[in-house]
């Protein structure tokens, strides 16, 4: 039987890798540094990387005269924390011994994937490798500080890395010991293994890919505090899983996702605030909003780009084939000859750089998004944040055992019924609300949709989905609207910065400007049936 092994890994830049070691917690009680031993590892496949592409790993490792094998399955990778199941032997040569998998139980296995094809060294890690057993109130934890690299064929890149390992204990062990290493250490998550680095330098593997989030089961008798628990840890998930694809820039939707991620675990937030109440939620908090200050001008301009001006050239172009001037009389900007308009909507004089201008702004803000989630601060979020959750204040407080020992379903009607009804004061007047009082109402039509989300379990499924279906449709059509408000102040700027030189720019500005207004007409009509459809939806939770 496998061993399931638990670790969280960490990178940290090759030139601070050092200090770790000078670190406290890798000292031992006398005050010793923990000694360093040169460790050589290859890994075995066949000559398609069978193995690797099944997720596994066959690994020979050497240190000095001492050899071990060692299987691990991909197991799950979820904020730096890695759990997959591992099997591992002594053996008296550097070289694969296939009579171990016979007695591992894995023989069919390896047998299904590989056949009769030979085994190659594929990849090698060389690394120097400094350990430490810590233990703490919650566990015992072997940190290993690594500094080396790893080579595939002729590919090579520098490995500067943390693994904590828990032997046994709590996880929470594991993060209690990140927390003060990267409180003084610029350090990140690290979300591939060493054979996975390898793999990828022989060009195995897909680029990362954004991650939506996953169901979370829940139980009407489940205590409030459980729920919360599996609440907040799935959104974490969610935020954390798209990190490697943001950075990577390999999905457009991953900041998207991201964004999403932060929502529902700020919502979830608001939803029990009475039973998390404590200066480390506050603390939680602020890193989200810091977060979210930078994703979202990063999603924003995405959606600008494909949802406003895109449809606004557009209709330009159809403008242009019917009128011999655009309707743009009443802006400062729209004097002299229009600019002509491709068949693609880009690429005249004043479209093209309408769109240049934007492109710009957008891959700026992509970028600060980047940076921040690559920078130490993330990780920092990712750590307190599951240390928060795992074993905060709020599980501790006496003031509030009775609303965490709270029965889900009984505090789930209170919370759901509390949300609709602020939901239902938000919009009393609809027709007279103004394009702020709209977008504030659609922030509590969100509130309730993700709060009915995660409590879906509860109700019943067919007319549970129906009055998501409804809310998730006033939420984007409202939205659409802000988009338009937005949009609206974007190509005023736009206009404004243009200046004398730039002409085009100016007039093309204040022609998508006028465009835009136009679009606003034809959502009122919409807006106005899907808050009548909200009035009317089946208020699942009085069930």
């Amino acid at each position: 039987m496998a061993n399931m092994e638990t670790e969280l890994k960490l990178s940290c830049p090759a030139e601070r890798i050092g200090e770790v070691l000078d670190h406290p917690v890798m000292r031992s009680p006398g005050g010793r540094k923990p000694v360093s031993r040169h460790q050589i590892s290859t890994y075995y496949d066949t000559a398609d990387n069978a193995l690797a592409k099944a997720g596994l790993s066959l690994r020979l490792r050497s240190a000095g005269r001492q050899h071990w094998q060692t299987v691990k399955t991909k197991g799950s990778e979820r904020g730096g924390l890695h759990a997959r199941g591992e099997w591992e032997a002594r053996v008296a040569t550097p070289l694969p011994d296939i009579t171990l998998l016979e007695h591992w139980g894995l023989a069919e296995d390896f047998a299904a994937l590989i056949g009769e094809q030979p085994l190659f060294p594929r990849v090698v890690t060389d690394i120097r490798r400094a350990t430490r057993r810590v233990t703490t109130p919650t566990g015992v934890v072997e940190i290993a500080v690594d500094r080396g690299e790893v080579r595939a064929e002729e590919a090579s890149e520098p490995i500067a890395e943390i693994e904590l390992e828990l032997i046994e204990g709590e996880v929470g062990a594991l993060y209690d010991l990140a927390l003060r290493l990267a409180e003084t250490l610029p350090l990140a998550l690290g979300s591939e293994s060493k054979a996975a680095r390898g793999f990828r330098l022989l060009g195995l593997g897909e680029p990362p890919q954004a991650a939506r989030a996953e169901a979370i089961p829940l139980d009407g008798a489940m205590p409030a505090e459980e729920a919360f628990w599996h609440i907040g840890r799935s959104c974490l998930d969610h935020v954390a899983a798209n990190a490697p694809a943001l950075i990577a820039a390999s999905d457009d939707d991953a900041v998207h996702q991201m964004r999403i991620g932060i929502r529902r675990l700020r919502s979830a937030m608001t939803t029990f605030k009475a039973m998390i109440a404590g200066e480390d939620t506050e603390a939680v908090k602020e890193d989200l909003r810091w977060l979210m200050g930078l994703l979202a001008p990063a999603r924003d301009s995405e959606v600008f780009l494909a949802e406003s001006l895109a449809p606004l050239a557009a209709a330009a172009l159809a403008q242009s084939k019917t009128t011999a001037r655009p309707p743009v009389e009443s802006s400062p900007s729209a004097q002299g000859e229009r600019p002509p308009v491709p068949e693609d909507g880009a690429g005249a004089p004043g479209w093209a750089g309408l769109r240049d201008h934007f492109e710009t702004e957008s891959l700026a803000h992509q970028r600060a998004a980047r940076e921040a989630v690559a920078s130490p601060r993330f990780a920092l979020l990712v750590l307190r944040a599951t240390r928060w959750l795992d074993g905060g204040d709020w599980r501790g407080a006496d003031e509030r055992s009775v609303a965490r020992t709270t029965p889900l379903g009984k505090a789930a009607a209170a919370v759901l019924r509390k949300r609709h009804k602020a939901l239902r004061r938000a919009g009393r007047d609809f027709e007279d609300l103004s394009p702020e009082a709209r977008h504030a109402l659609r922030v509590h039509i969100k509130k309730l949709r993700y709060a009915l989300e995660f409590l879906s379990d509860l109700y019943p499924e067919k007319p549970t989905r129906a009055t998501l279906r409804v809310l998730k449709e006033a939420q984007e059509i409202l939205g659409t609207a802000h988009d338009i408000v937005v949009a609206r102040e974007k190509l005023r700027r736009a206009a404004a910065s243009a200046g004398p030189g730039h002409p085009d720019l100016a007039f093309t500005a204040g022609w998508a400007a006028a465009l835009n207004e136009d679009r606003q007409a034809t959502l009122e009509t919409a807006g106005r049936k899907a808050w009548e459809a909200v009035k009317a939806m089946d208020k699942v939770w009085k069930s």
